[in-house]
């Protein structure tokens, strides 16, 4: 049994005040709600707590419509059957916790009922109710990011994207896994991550990316714009471009030029390659070719048939065999023998393919003068991550090509205008249709580009279409059309960024996870949380926005605290602040020590703690007393006790790694 006012177990027979714990009988008795009466209201709720200031609020209403109902005199004996309205109590009789939590307790009005019931919260709603918590400062949390073995490449480099974007200004310990084959040679190219758990190690949060699905036990971020249907709830997000979806993942480097002479790659023979093109436009993109050729062919249409460029290396990341699975007719062919085929009439193979070792180059002569080279990639071969970011930013920026969702997002981050691969799926939707729609209508305030856009994905797949190509090789050459367009990609990296609406996501189901340890810190902001928790169940949106913009502005560094000390340890924390505050504000010579519970944490306090812990100091053994060893100067006392900071070093250095101690909290 468990108080029905904050959740606290309760222990002894059932009775009235077994209902509620000690704590909550004395503010019940304070406030002058009768204990009988309370459980009597509380029974309404099943399943709910409902917190003193709530009941106290409740009791107030109730006293309001008994004296209407009292000073009415006859009218109210010959209308008995009508309903009395109640007033609602003003905010200073309830207390601020209550008048923003006095919500969740509206009844139909006067009838005594259970609160009303609203329709579920939509995507849009559980989004704008994450970004309340972007600025809810959580500094110790662990995080797995799990992803399945699907689909080739995509979904291991959307783990390990989202494990980039969870840590990138946060610090959160992110630790990724795959059952793909690929996932260690992956990682190396993402540094913010890793792979690496103890068997007792049990994180925080866990998150499955891309799945349409989630739950208490682990959040759930779909492939953009995937079809979730009823899936979408407090545990689940939608990630793409559409106004009810968190974003998509943005590379913001991909969009700072990179010359072909200031690559640096690790996949064997690549480096070379390039170091003897060096006089050649680069034209790169993502076109796997396993689903359709269309955006293959048309990346090196719009080089073969553009008369300008004489010599040009084209790069689509595919294999250089048809794939099995494409049909008898053409298993195990050359793409670019397939692709020759249908333009003999503009261009032919000279000599036999180079082999690199991981990919082989085709070289194709256009007429007498114009040489272009392909490059493609052999298969169960791959090229490393990193290298695949570096060309991104060492393409032409006039133009590429992309499919499914992490090439999108390095086109957009790149800022080149690029032509999309739809293709029609198993169910005879077409895939991803629905993303490249908000995509274009993003693009319709921007001069051309929607009609480039759409230009590029009816392209035919196995014709060649000479007006529709040359449109589309103008608009390449079109200096303005490539800023306009450049600017539109800017536009929707900046405005699109699945970074803060992740990030959001993960802070409010920490609150909503761990709600009931705040019993130990502040029991009534772990009232006021469980209240937002129920509002935010009961559908009710805008007194939840209400309740969590009120929480989160007047509790938001005790959230800090309760975060810094569940993480380091409470008795860790009091001996860090002990060390902090002894050093910003040192004691008189031969004044007594100040005892611990005197000292308050701040949260400059908390932030110093927080990074100590962070920065991996191999912390010196123990000492005795809380200060160090007896007659040790200040600052040598707080390199005792914090860690092993150099003699004399500031508050900061003791404490953490930062480059200057704020200054010391005012009395």
């Amino acid at each position: 049994m468990s108080c029905a006012s904050c959740g606290k177990p309760l222990a002894g027979a059932p009775s009235a005040k077994a209902s509620f714990c000690p704590a909550c009988i004395e503010g019940l008795n304070k406030a002058g709600v009768p204990i009988e009466w309370a459980a009597s209201e509380c029974s309404k709720y099943r399943g709910l707590t409902v917190s003193v200031a709530m009941l106290t609020g409740l009791h107030q209403k109730s006293k309001s419509g008994a004296r209407a109902a009292a000073g009415s005199g006859s009218a109210a004996a010959s209308h008995s059957h009508r309903k009395q309205k109640a007033k609602k109590p003003s905010a200073a009789a309830m207390g601020s916790a209550a008048a923003a939590a006095s919500v969740l307790g509206r009844h139909e009005e006067g009838d005594g009922g259970p609160p009303r019931r609203f329709k579920p919260l939509t995507p849009l709603e559980q989004i704008q109710l994450d970004l309340l918590y972007h600025r809810l400062d959580i500094r110790r949390l662990d995080i797995h990011v799990t992803s399945k073995d699907q689909n080739g490449y995509g979904d291991l480099i959307n783990c390990l994207h989202t494990g980039r974007l969870l840590s990138q200004g946060t610090g959160w310990n992110v630790v990724v896994g795959s059952t793909h084959q690929a996932l260690e040679r992956m990682l190396p190219s993402f540094p913010w991550v890793t792979s690496e758990t103890s068997a007792s190690w049990e994180p925080h949060i866990r998150l499955e990316t891309p799945t349409p699905s989630g739950d208490e036990d682990a959040l759930a971020v779909s492939e953009y714009s995937y079809r979730v249907g009823g899936a979408m709830n407090a545990f689940t997000r939608k990630s793409g471009l559409g106004p009810d979806e968190i974003g998509i993942m943005i590379n913001q480097e991909l969009g700072i030029p990179l010359s072909l002479a200031a690559l640096r790659l690790e996949t064997p023979g690549l480096g070379a390659f390039f170091g003897a093109n060096q006089g050649s436009r680069f034209f790169f993109g993502y076109g796997a070719g396993q689903k359709k050729d269309a955006r293959y062919n048309l990346l090196l249409d719009r080089v073969v048939f553009d008369a300008g460029i004489e010599r040009a290396v084209v790069f689509p990341v595919n294999h250089n065999v048809i794939d099995k699975s494409r049909g008898k007719g053409r298993s195990g062919k050359s793409y670019i023998d397939e692709y020759l085929k249908d333009r003999h009439f503009q261009c032919t193979r000279v000599g036999k393919d180079e082999d690199f070792g991981v990919f082989t180059v085709a070289t194709v002569a256009v007429g007498a003068k114009r040489t272009i080279k392909v490059v493609a990639m052999k298969p169960e071969k791959t090229i490393v991550y990193a290298d695949m970011q570096q060309m991104w930013r060492a393409a032409d920026r006039s133009f590429t090509i992309a499919e499914g969702d992490q090439s999108f997002s390095e086109a957009i981050s790149a800022g080149i205008p690029m032509a999309y691969h739809l293709w029609p799926a198993d169910d005879g939707l077409v895939h991803k249709r629905e993303l490249f729609q908000h995509f274009v209508a993003r693009s319709e305030v921007h001069a051309g580009v929607d009609e480039f856009l759409r230009a590029c994905a009816s392209y035919p797949e196995a014709t060649y279409d000479k007006n529709a190509l040359m449109g589309i090789i103008a608009c390449s050459n079109d200096e303005g059309f490539v800023r306009r367009y450049a600017g539109f990609a800017r536009e929707v990296a900046e405005r699109c960024n699945i970074e803060t609406g992740l990030q959001c996501f993960v802070r409010r189901h920490w609150l909503r996870k761990f709600r009931s340890k705040l019993d130990e810190v502040d029991p009534e902001l772990r009232a006021q949380v469980e209240e937002i928790v129920q509002l935010e169940e009961r559908g009710d949106f805008h007194q939840a926005v209400a309740a969590t913009r009120a929480m989160l502005s007047a509790s938001s560094w005790r959230l800090l605290e309760s975060n810094i000390k569940w993480g380091v340890g409470e008795g860790a924390a009091m001996r860090r602040l002990g060390v902090v505050k002894e050093v910003l504000s040192p004691r008189p010579a031969g004044a007594a020590q100040r005892p611990v519970g005197a000292l308050e944490f701040t949260p400059e306090i908390l932030s110093l703690i927080s990074e100590y812990e962070e920065s991996r100091v191999p912390v010196a053994p123990p000492v005795p007393g809380l200060m160090g060893a007896a007659g040790a100067p200040p600052a040598e006392t707080a390199t005792a006790a914090a860690g092993t900071a150099p003699v004399g070093a500031s508050a900061a250095a003791a404490a953490g790694v930062v480059p200057a101690p704020p200054k010391p909290p005012s009395s």
